[in-house]
C-alpha cells in the first residue's frame, strides 16, 4: 500500500495491518536525519553561548557527522576548553554542554517520531 503499511488475511479471513516494513525501511533514515539535525542545531547554540571579544572561539564551533547516526560538535581554538569546563582561577562559563541539554529532548522526540 502507498502508506507502507502491509495488508494480511489470517485463516479465519480477519484482515490484519502491520506497519512494520515501513517503520523498518524509513526509521534508519529519519534517525540520520534527526542527527544532522541535531548536531546543527547544538553547533548554533554553543556558538550562541560563545564569548566574543575577538570572534575567534565562536567562530571556530564546527560539527561533522561521524557516522550514520552519531555526530561531533567541536571547537578548534585551544582555549575554549578553559571556558567551557572553568580552572582553578576562574568560573566555567559554558557553551557546548547548555546547547545539549537544550537539544536532548527535542533529539529525543524525533527519533521517537522515526519509530512510529
Amino acid at each position: 500500500m502507498a502508506d507502507g503499511t502491509r495488508v494480511l488475511l489470517n485463516r479465519a479471513g480477519v484482515r490484519l495491518t502491520s506497519r512494520l516494513p515501513w517503520i523498518v525501511t524509513n526509521a534508519d533514515r529519519r534517525v540520520n536525519e534527526a542527527t544532522r539535525r541535531s548536531i546543527a542545531r547544538i553547533e548554533t547554540g554553543a556558538k550562541a553561548r560563545s564569548r566574543w571579544k575577538t570572534g575567534n572561539m565562536r567562530g571556530a564551533w564546527q560539527s561533522e557527522m561521524v557516522s550514520k547516526h552519531s555526530g561531533r560538535v567541536f571547537n578548534l581554538v585551544h582555549y575554549t576548553i578553559y571556558h567551557e569546563m572553568g580552572t582553578t582561577r576562574m568560573s566555567a562559563q559554558p557553551m557546548l554542554m547548555p546547547a545539549l541539554e537544550e537539544d536532548f529532548p527535542i533529539f529525543q522526540k524525533e527519533v521517537a517520531e522515526a519509530y512510529r
